[in-house]
C-alpha cells in the first residue's frame, strides 16, 4: 500500500487550480462544428449526462445512509479545502486540489435531504472517502455537461450571445466564492453593517456584528484545531520502530485503539511500518470531524458574546437533517441553501465544514433577515452611503494630489443628472460611479431577463452617465458653447483636458458579466456605441491601490483596462486582470488583440498568495507590475515633480511595452549612448530611438540621446526628430525623453510633449 502523503498545517484560502508555469498566452483555433451534427450530439449528450447525474446522486446518498455523514463531509473538507501554510505563506494547493468549495457544498445539501434516522452510523474509511471524492467531482463535471448541452445550436447569433453570457454568469456563481480577501472582507462587513445593529438586535436579539464576529471565531478556532491536528499527525508518523509508532499515536488517541502493546502484538511480524502508518492515518481521519464540531458555550467564551447571543447566530446559520429537499438537488448548484446557512444543527452540536461561508455569503444573510423583518430599505441605504464614502477615501488615498467631488449635480438639454465622483488628476479627469444595488439569486441562476436586468443597472446605466459626461466634455473642449456652460462649472477646464477615465464600482462581484463587453452587445444588451467603463467591486478596488500605489500606475491600469476590455474578450475575474497588469502593463502583443478571448483565470495566485498569507500571518513579498527598473525610475521621477501634464507622460511611458519589450528598448539605448559618444560630429548621426506602441495608442515616445557639446540645440533636433515622425504616422502626439551623456546616471535630463502639427 502507497504511504499517505502528510500534510502540513492547513487553512482555507481562495481556490486556485492552475499550474506555475511562468507567464505565457498560448493561441488555440477551433474550427466550428456542423450545425445539424452538433444538436444530435447536443441532444444525445445531455440525456446521458442527466442519466448519470441521477446515478451519482443515487450513489452519494447511498453512503450517506451507510456511513457517517459528518465524518465523510469532514474529511472531504479537511483534504479538499484547508492549504498547507509555511514560511513562504498559504499554499496554493490543498492537500486533494480537484475538489473546491461548491463540492464541498453540494455534499452538504444532499446530507441533508435525509433525516438524522436515514444518516449512517459506521466510521468512514479510506475507500469511501475516495469513491465520494471521486463522485463528488464528476458529479459537478456532469452538470457542466448539462449546461452545454443545453445550447440551442438553432439559436440565432443574438440568442447564441444571451445563452453565452448565462453560462459565463453560472460557472462564475458556481465556482467564485469569495468576494475579498478575508481581513478586507471583515473589515467591510463591520463597517458596512455595524451602524444597523439595533435594528438586528431588536428583530432578532443579535447584530450583524454579532454574525460577523461568531464567524470569525469559529474559523480561527477550526484552523487552531487543524494546524494541532496535522502537527500532531505528523510528530506521530515520524516514529522510527512499530512500538514507538504505537505508543506515541495511544498518547494522542487513546480512544481509537487502548493497550499500545496489543496494537503492536495485532500487527503481522513482517508488516512494514509504512502499511501501519497507513491504517493509523485512515483512524486519524475519522478524528477529522472534531475539527469541525462547535458548541455555543465554547463560541461564546472565545467570541465575547453571551451564550444566548451565539446559541441564537449558530442556529441561524444551520440546518437540521431532512431540512432539504432531494428533488432540488439541480438548484443547488446556483442556489445552494448552505450559502447563507453553513452549519448542520443535531441535537444543539453544530458542524460547520466551512465556516468562512458566513463572511463569503455576509450580505446575502443580512440582506434576508432585514428583508424578513422590514428594514431592508435600510440595507439599501446604507450600503450606498457605505459605497460612496468607501470609494472616495480610496481615491483620496491612491491620489493625494487630485481635486475630488462628491454627487456632483448638472443639467444638459433641460436634464438633470448626477455624478457620483468627480475626481481630477492632472489633465485627467476620472468618472467614477459607485452603484450598490445587490445581485439577485435569479440573477445569479442566469435567468436572462433578471441577468439583463443587473446589467441595465449595475453595468449599462453608469456608464451611459458617464459616457455622458465625458462627451460633453470633449464637445466643450472643441469649443461647443452649451457644453462649456455646463462643464466649467464643476471644476474642469476642458482645454486642460488630455484624458478621460471612467470607472464604476460596486458591492456585490459583477465583473465576470461586465468585462465582457463584446458578448453583452451580441446579446442586444449593451448599446453598440456605448463604450462600458471598467466595473469591479469595491474590495478589488482597494486591492488595485493597495498593490500598484503610485498614481502613474493606478491611472495606467484603469486607462488600459477600458482599452483592453473594448479590443479583447477578456475572460476572468478583477484579480486575474489585475495579474495579467503586473506582468504585462496590458501591452499585449497584436496577436493577442486581434485573435478569439483572452482566459486570464489563474493570472491572479502572486495575489491571492499575497493576501491569503496575510491572513495567516506570514509575510511574503508583495506583488508589482513587472516593469524595467529604468523606465520604473523615469516615470516616478515625472510624477513627483508634479508639473502640469507630467502625468500623460508618464502613462504614455508605461505603454512602451511589456518587460522584455522594455529590456530589449533599454539595450538598444545603452548601444545609441556609445554611438552618439562617438559619432555626435557627424551633422546626420543617429541619436534617437523611437518605440511606436500598438496602432490604438494615441502616442509614440522617442528617446533621445546627446552630449554635452551640442546640447544648445537639443530642442531644436527634438523639434525635427518628431516632425519627422508625424509624417509618417498618424499619432496625436509624442513624449520625448531625452538623455545627456555627461548625466547618464539621472533617469533623463528632460521630458517634452510633441504635438502634432494642426
Amino acid at each position: 500500500m502507497k504511504r499517505k502523503r502528510r500534510p502540513k498545517r492547513k487553512r482555507n484560502s481562495r481556490k486556485r487550480n492552475t499550474e506555475d508555469n511562468g507567464f505565457q498566452i498560448f493561441k488555440y483555433s477551433f474550427s466550428p462544428p456542423d450545425r445539424d451534427e452538433s444538436k444530435e450530439v447536443n441532444h444525445w449528450a445531455g440525456c446521458q449526462s442527466e442519466t448519470r447525474f441521477r446515478e451519482l446522486v443515487d450513489s452519494l446518498i447511498g453512503y450517506f445512509r451507510d456511513r457517517n455523514p459528518r465524518q465523510i463531509i469532514a474529511v472531504v473538507a479537511a483534504y479538499g479545502l484547508q492549504h498547507p501554510v509555511t514560511n513562504r505563506g498559504v499554499s496554493e494547493k490543498a492537500y486533494y486540489d480537484v475538489v473546491q468549495q461548491y463540492h464541498v457544498e453540494i455534499l452538504q445539501a444532499l446530507a441533508l435531504t435525509l433525516s438524522e434516522g436515514e444518516w449512517g452510523r459506521r466510521p468512514v474509511t479510506p475507500d469511501v472517502v475516495q469513491a465520494v471524492f471521486d463522485a463528488i467531482v464528476e458529479l459537478g463535471d456532469v452538470y457542466q455537461k448539462m449546461r452545454q448541452s443545453a445550447l440551442k445550436t438553432e439559436c440565432n447569433r443574438e440568442q447564441q450571445a444571451v445563452m453565452a453570457l448565462r453560462d459565463r454568469l453560472q460557472t462564475h456563481t458556481r465556482i467564485i466564492r469569495n468576494w475579498g480577501y478575508r481581513t478586507d472582507m471583515v473589515e467591510y462587513s463591520k463597517d458596512l453593517y455595524g451602524p444597523l445593529d439595533s435594528n438586528f438586535q431588536d428583530h432578532y436579539g443579535f447584530s450583524a456584528t454579532d454574525i460577523i464576529e461568531v464567524t470569525i471565531t469559529l474559523i480561527r478556532i477550526m484552523e487552531n484545531r487543524a494546524a494541532e491536528h496535522w502537527t500532531v499527525a505528523n510528530e506521530i508518523l515520524r516514529s522510527q520502530n512499530l512500538h514507538q509508532l504505537a505508543h506515541r499515536f495511544i498518547a494522542k488517541f487513546p480512544k481509537l485503539y487502548g493497550d499500545p502493546e496489543e496494537f503492536v502484538n495485532v500487527m503481522k511480524e513482517d508488516e512494514h511500518i509504512d502499511i501501519v502508518e497507513s491504517r493509523l492515518w485512515s483512524l486519524m481521519d475519522t478524528k477529522l470531524v472534531h475539527l469541525f464540531l462547535f458548541d455555543g458555550e465554547k463560541i461564546a467564551e472565545e467570541s465575547g458574546r453571551s451564550i444566548e447571543t451565539v446559541n441564537r447566530v449558530l442556529d441561524m446559520l444551520s440546518i437540521q437533517p431532512g431540512d432539504l429537499d432531494r428533488d432540488e438537488m439541480s438548484e443547488f448548484f446556483l442556489n445552494n441553501p448552505i450559502s447563507v446557512s453553513p452549519g448542520i444543527n443535531v441535537g444543539g452540536e453544530y458542524l460547520f465544514p466551512m465556516p468562512q461561508i458566513g463572511l463569503v455569503h455576509i450580505h446575502d444573510i443580512l440582506r434576508s433577515l432585514a428583508g424578513a423583518s422590514g428594514f431592508v430599505e435600510k440595507i439599501h441605504k446604507r450600503r450606498a452611503i457605505f459605497l460612496e464614502e468607501r470609494v472616495k477615501e480610496t481615491f483620496q488615498t491612491i491620489l493625494p494630489t487630485a481635486r475630488l467631488t462628491q454627487n456632483v449635480q448638472w443639467r444638459f438639454d433641460g436634464a438633470h443628472y448626477e455624478t457620483d465622483l468627480l475626481c481630477t488628476v492632472d489633465r485627467i479627469v476620472l468618472i467614477v460611479e459607485a452603484k450598490s444595488g445587490a445581485l439577485t439569486v435569479q440573477g445569479l441562476r442566469g435567468l436572462p431577463k433578471r441577468v439583463n436586468s443587473h446589467i441595465q443597472d449595475l453595468v449599462v446605466k453608469p456608464a451611459e452617465q458617464s459616457s455622458r459626461l465625458e462627451e460633453l466634455i470633449w464637445r466643450a473642449r472643441a469649443g461647443d458653447t452649451a457644453a462649456i456652460s455646463t462643464v466649467c462649472p464643476l471644476g474642469i477646464q476642458p482645454n486642460n483636458v488630455e484624458s478621460v477615465i471612467r470607472i464604476s464600482v460596486t458591492i456585490d462581484d459583477f465583473s465576470m458579466m461586465a468585462i465582457a463587453e463584446r458578448e453583452l452587445k451580441a446579446a442586444g444588451w449593451v448599446p453598440p456605441e456605448l463604450q462600458l467603463a471598467p466595473t469591479l467591486t469595491y474590495a478589488n478596488l482597494a486591492c488595485v491601490a493597495d498593490l500598484l500605489q503610485e498614481p502613474a500606475y493606478f491611472l495606467h491600469y484603469f486607462a488600459e483596462r477600458t482599452r483592453s476590455q473594448k479590443l479583447i474578450d477578456l475572460v476572468g475575474d478583477e484579480m486575474d486582470l489585475l495579474g495579467l497588469y503586473l506582468e504585462t502593463g496590458f501591452n499585449l502583443d497584436e496577436n493577442v488583440l486581434e485573435g478569439g478571448p483572452l482566459i486570464t483565470s489563474g493570472l491572479s495566485r502572486p495575489i491571492d498568495n499575497y493576501y491569503n498569507s496575510a491572513d495567516a500571518g506570514v509575510e511574503v513579498k508583495k506583488p508589482r507590475p513587472k516593469i524595467h527598473h529604468k523606465l520604473e525610475q523615469i516615470v516616478l521621477q515625472i510624477q513627483s515633480r508634479h508639473r502640469e501634464g507630467s502625468t500623460t507622460k508618464a502613462l504614455d511611458l508605461l505603454r512602451i511595452g511589456n518587460l522584455e519589450e522594455q529590456r530589449a528598448i533599454f539595450r538598444k539605448i545603452e548601444k545609441l549612448r556609445k554611438r552618439v559618444a562617438r559619432t555626435y560630429r557627424d551633422p546626420e548621426h543617429i541619436c534617437s530611438l523611437v518605440v511606436h506602441p500598438p496602432a490604438h495608442r494615441d502616442g509614440f515616445v522617442i528617446f533621445y540621446v546627446y552630449p554635452d557639446a551640442i546640447a544648445e540645440r537639443r530642442y531644436e533636433v527634438v523639434q525635427q526628430l518628431a516632425e519627422a515622425q508625424f509624417a509618417i504616422q498618424d499619432r496625436s502626439h509624442c513624449v520625448v525623453v531625452g538623455k545627456k551623456i555627461e548625466d547618464w546616471d539621472n533617469p533623463y535630463t528632460f521630458v517634452a510633449v510633441c504635438k502634432r502639427p494642426a
